[in-house]
């Protein structure tokens, strides 16, 4: 709205004391002072009513404007939009947003709300100030009735809080229903009421982003890093860029990492000597002046004949330049790596290739001196009134551009955006506990799913980080504080169930009445699935093998519930049919075929021909034979742990894997051989892995920590503060691949004859997300883009002397979220504003300029996963946090 509000003077009063007031809104996300629902008289001593932002926070108004109730938790997420009910009930004035309570005023008698003075939208009610510079849909105000903020909005199945269209509510005499449908009077009352307000001081804009399709905008919250980097200043729904006095730079708030996008950027005014740079910047990196002076950025420079510039390397010969008037369109094709330049809708041909997608990009300026630039994602081709709108859709129909996006681009907006989602709820993946001990046996539930990887820990007090898996079984411990080895404790985890754990009563798990949180991560579940391509070979007499693995008849670990499917289609296979027994060698040693969940199809040697299983609860111990020839099978061990074998490394290994999530459990017997290999399951490169020698030798080793934005020559320790480090015993100083990880002869990651085990996590688009950020040192720290809302982060400097730390939103609902644990340490949870962060819903805002989370050009790594995604594959966008 700007410097536009709406206002209405009711003819006669209505309820004073009992009303509610509903609206969706899309904030700029920058400190300000922004009425959004008033009335009365804002002078001391007089009567003023309503609700504000201010600097982040609610600030609610009874009859007094010097005795306000705000907010503890901050609100400012400008790249999704918030539910903001305000409710009046005769005792107490409200606020909810996005269906929770987060204030409450105790009051009395009538507020100026619904009085026979201006009652007033955006703007404060009797003076030209506060004016809300951001978006509203669905506005409902009911006279003389509190409703509930479930009337006005729902959480859906996914876990999304989402707006109920034409609510079932009375409205009442002075109650009223804005819609924003008719774009020549904006105030137009749908209630029935014909309690149209109206708009002043200048136009409100109809704009298509919405609280069920969000359009990328300016970044409100952009932390500036790196040399002259300096944030623009936003305007008009953070659309509108002023640079002012030197370098000055904007950036986007969607990143996505593939598909084909276009927007355009008009120049509104003009530099004292050119109009600045247009192009893409990634996030958490230091982007420099303008888009391409460093390695995370393009761009397109109108000084001078115009040139493209990448890491500070000009191409002259690139463009021609441009200037005030000019309508600047980009077409970024992620998935070709290509980056394509418009001016006035005429191509300046490719500017570049080669662009890495995995990094994510999105829009980015830097102007120069007095430019001023206004962006259009496919919201408003009239770009703020500046020009008249042309109203041209992408190919999917969506959006409003002056110019006719390029063939296959399409409008950077949730709708579009949907197709890239594949885990529409992080919670049925990940999903954390609080709860509090009893000091005896007790079920932990809540989880929503029976968990694979429980990481414990206590709150209240000082006891290690307990970390437990369904693969080496519930009652195995390891601790991720400490180089210990495995220990087994039935006091602490007894086992895990369908909707959580049980845990014993020892201290560290479930001690009476202390504090504890539980972080639970689903891997290959109950009923796993793996297809094993099956060969004969010649090995003293025929042998099975699988997936061209260097033994025979090896013997398998099949898990009960899995369905395991052995591909006889090879030609080796021809006469030689696989079968299960319960008797070893089958029907040779004396023994009959099992069938429980056995199925065969085909002739063995030709396409298509299989033997599946699904392995029963409680199955015996089985054999897998040549119905024809002795001496070829092995042994396939069933039973109550999970996981089963894998072949695609060097070395044997059992994992249990999650690939819809990108998490695998995996462990091995070492064997302390580099460049020795184990497969992972996940079928795409692992970003981050965690190995621990599960090994009581004396050794008591480090947890070696992979991590793709360090590379495979270096690593982390868990359980350490010290920062990245070389050793080729670890990793072999080689990258991971879609199928397998390298081990070095380090004792640390492949002990000789030892257990070992590894978590394996590869980024999911909308759920993981494992890079890294680039501190700068402010308080209006670095913003890093996660593609969704996350529900738990891990972070550590990369390079030594800080703890790594974990946070999360079980723990801490609201911003800012400052509130600690140490996996490296057995301390007790803990609050620092150092280590403060907003929490949003396209990624985190660092909050202080401390070191250990935000140290001037410092390196952070993370691990983030999600509550929910940006946008589910439904189209559903979540919400403002």
């Amino acid at each position: 709205m700007a410097s536009t509000y709406l206002s209405r003077t009711p003819s006669s009063a209505g309820n004073r004391a009992v009303w509610t007031w509903s609206a969706w809104i899309k904030i700029n996300g920058q400190d300000g002072n922004e009425a959004l629902f008033t009335a009365g008289g804002w002078s001391a001593g007089q009567d003023a009513t309503g609700i504000v932002l201010y600097n982040g926070k609610f600030y609610t108004y009874w009859n007094n404007p010097s005795v306000p109730t705000t907010t503890s938790a901050f609100f400012r997420d400008p790249a999704a939009w918030y539910h903001v009910v305000l409710q009046a009930n005769t005792s107490t004035l409200k606020v909810y947003v996005n269906g929770s309570e987060v204030s409450s005023k105790g009051i009395s008698g009538n507020g100026a709300i619904n009085n026979t003075t201006a009652n007033t939208i955006g703007r404060y009610s009797d003076n030209a100030s506060g004016f809300f510079d951001g978006y509203m849909a669905d506005v409902n105000f009911t006279d003389g009735t509190a409703y509930a903020p479930t009337t006005f909005g729902t959480t859906n199945t996914e876990g999304v809080w989402t707006p109920i269209p034409d609510p079932s509510v009375t409205y009442g005499t002075n109650g009223f229903y804005l819609k924003f449908a008719n774009s020549g009077a904006m105030g137009t009352d749908s209630s029935g009421n014909t309690n149209t307000l109206s708009v002043a001081a200048g136009t409100a804009r109809q704009i298509i982003d919405t609280p069920t399709d969000g359009f990328c905008t300016l970044n409100g919250v952009r932390g500036v890093i790196g040399t002259n980097a300096v944030n623009s200043a936003l305007s008009q729904g953070n659309l509108k860029a002023v640079q002012s006095g030197g370098y000055k730079q904007c950036e986007g708030t969607l990143y996505p990492a593939s598909g084909k996008w276009y927007w355009e950027t008009y120049i509104a005014v003009g530099g004292s000597t050119d109009v600045g740079t247009i192009g893409i910047y990634t996030s958490g990196k230091a982007q420099g002046a303008y888009p391409g002076t460093t390695a995370f950025g393009y761009g397109y420079d109108s000084y001078g004949s115009g040139s493209s510039i990448h890491n500070g390397s000009r191409d002259n010969s690139y463009g021609s330049s441009y200037a005030q008037g000019n309508i600047m369109g980009t077409a970024l094709d992620l998935d070709n790596g290509t980056l394509t330049f418009y001016k006035n809708n005429s191509s300046q041909g490719q500017a570049f290739s080669g662009i890495d997608a995995s990094q994510g990009w999105g829009f980015g300026h830097g102007g120069y001196y007095g430019s001023t630039i206004v962006a259009n994602f496919g919201q408003d081709s009239s770009f703020g009134n500046y020009l008249t709108a042309q109203n041209n859709a992408d190919g999917n129909g969506v959006g409003d551009f002056y110019y006719t996006p390029p063939s296959g681009y399409l409008a950077l907006c949730t709708d579009n955006l949907k197709t890239q989602t594949t885990v529409n709820d992080g919670k049925d993946n990940f999903n954390p506990v609080i709860y509090t001990g009893t000091g005896s046996t007790q079920s932990i539930t809540g989880v929503g799913f029976q968990p694979d990887f429980v990481w414990l820990k206590s709150r209240s007090d000082s006891h290690y980080n307990n970390l437990y898996d369904s693969v080496r079984g519930a009652t195995r411990a390891l601790f991720s504080n400490t180089t210990d080895d495995e220990v087994i404790e039935a006091g602490n985890l007894q086992s895990f169930i369908s909707d959580g754990f049980t845990a014993g009563g020892f201290a560290g798990t479930n001690g009476s009445s202390k504090t504890y949180v539980a972080w639970n991560w689903k891997a290959g579940t109950s009923a796993p699935a793996n297809t094993y391509a099956v060969k004969v070979v010649s090995d003293s007499g025929n042998k099975y093998r699988f997936d061209d693995y260097g033994t025979s008849a090896i013997t398998l670990e099949l898990q009960e519930g899995g369905t395991f499917t052995f591909d006889q289609s090879d030609s080796s296979n021809a006469g030689h049919p696989l079968r299960f027994s319960s008797t070893a060698d089958g029907t040779h040693g004396g023994g009959s075929e099992y069938t429980t969940g056995v199925t065969t199809t085909g002739t063995p040697g030709q396409a298509g021909a299989k033997t599946v299983i699904t392995v029963a609860g409680s199955a015996p111990t089985l054999y897998y034979y040549c119905t024809q020839h002795s001496g070829m099978g092995g042994q396939a061990n069933t039973g109550s742990l999970f996981g089963f074998t894998n072949v695609k490394g060097t070395i044997q290994n059992v994992i249990s894997p999650n690939t819809t999530a990108g998490f695998s459990i995996i462990t091995w017997t070492g064997n302390s051989t580099s460049g020795a290999t184990i497969g992972h399951g996940l079928g795409k490169k692992p970003s981050m892995f965690i190995i621990k020698n599960r090994e009581q030798d004396g050794a008591n080793d480090n947890w070696r920590t992979y991590h793709q934005d360090l590379g495979a020559t270096k690593y982390l320790v868990l359980n350490s503060s010290n920062g990245s480090d070389t050793g080729a015993g670890n990793f072999n100083d080689t990258e991971p691949t879609t199928s397998v990880i390298t081990l070095g002869n380090s004792n640390a990651t492949n002990g000789n004859t030892h257990d070992m085990l590894c978590y394996a996590f590869a980024e999911v688009e909308g759920y993981s997300k494992i890079g890294s950020y680039t501190g700068n040192g402010a308080t209006q720290g670095s913003f890093v883009y996660t593609g969704f809302r996350p529900a738990w982060i891990m972070r550590k400097y990369a390079d030594g002397g800080e703890q790594w730390v974990i946070q999360d939103t079980t723990r801490t609902p609201y911003n800012v979220n400052d509130t600690y644990l140490y996996p490296s340490l057995s301390n007790s949870e803990a609050s620092s504003a150092q280590l403060g962060f907003d929490i949003l819903s396209n990624g985190f805002k660092m909050r202080d300029g401390d070191g250990a989370a935000n140290g001037d050009a410092r390196t952070y790594i993370y691990m983030a996963f999600a509550d929910n995604p940006f946008v589910s594959s439904g189209g559903t966008p979540v919400t403002a946090r």
